[in-house]
């Protein structure tokens, strides 16, 4: 059974507001996993009358939202009948990270956060800059189905929320050996935009680019790490 709200305020666009903390407590509890536990968990959450899966990852310290998907459903149908539940993913996520003083997950930026993820971007070495988009183009590959002993989870990319066509393994963070599974060019645009990593909010580098051949799906993590 889900974890459910039914009541939640949605302002006219569907959207939800900041939610209280008793309820923001109440997710982050059934969310975390039992006392010497470890390893991936996930429980559904209802808002008014739209489901979604809260993800928490001990090895990244943070809280995951995505809009809840049936057996057969992709993230693009989903995102063209039902836009708002993503939005409200993303807000959703970020209150329960933020309060936790924790990464947001890939969200919109502010203003002042883009603007100085640009300043970061801007003030590296100029051929720095111009090497990342070659860096990411040569370590890309096609994303074949079943090339992976992993599920679809695993490969969905944390911008799109879809599986890429092609694809290409970035770091979480520049000192991590985990590694997620980004579409190509959502990747790259962030890089052009002069963007932080959507996940640990560092300056994008060329030692967070990983070939495939130098990352694996580890099953006793059960995530994509470095070899």
């Amino acid at each position: 059974m889900p974890l459910s709200f039914p009541n939640v305020y949605l302002n006219t666009r569907g959207r939800i507001e900041t939610l209280p903390s008793d309820i923001l407590d109440s997710i982050r509890n059934a969310a975390r996993p039992p006392d010497g536990a470890t390893g991936l968990t996930e429980i559904q959450v209802q808002l008014r009358d739209a489901l979604y899966l809260v993800r928490h990852s001990p090895d990244e310290g943070a809280f995951e939202v995505v809009p809840w998907r049936e057996q057969g459903q992709v993230y693009s149908d989903i995102r063209r009948s039902y836009p708002e539940r993503f939005s409200n993913a993303e807000r959703l996520a970020r209150q329960l990270n933020r309060t936790w003083n924790m990464p947001a997950p890939p969200a919109s930026l502010t203003f002042s956060e883009s603007q100085n993820a640009r300043y970061h971007f801007n003030t590296q070495p100029a051929n720095i800059r111009d090497l990342l988009p070659v860096r990411i183009n040569s370590c890309s590959f096609q994303v074949e189905a079943g090339s992976f002993a992993c599920s679809e989870e695993h490969l969905t990319c944390p911008i799109t929320l879809d599986i890429p066509t092609n694809g290409v393994f970035v770091k979480v963070s520049s000192q991590s050996d985990i590694c997620c599974l980004f579409d190509k060019e959502a990747f790259l645009n962030l890089v052009c935009q002069g963007l932080e990593h959507p996940l640990s909010r560092e300056p994008i580098c060329m030692g967070m680019i990983v070939r495939k051949s130098e990352c694996f799906f580890n099953t006793e993590r059960d995530k994509f790490t470095l070899k």
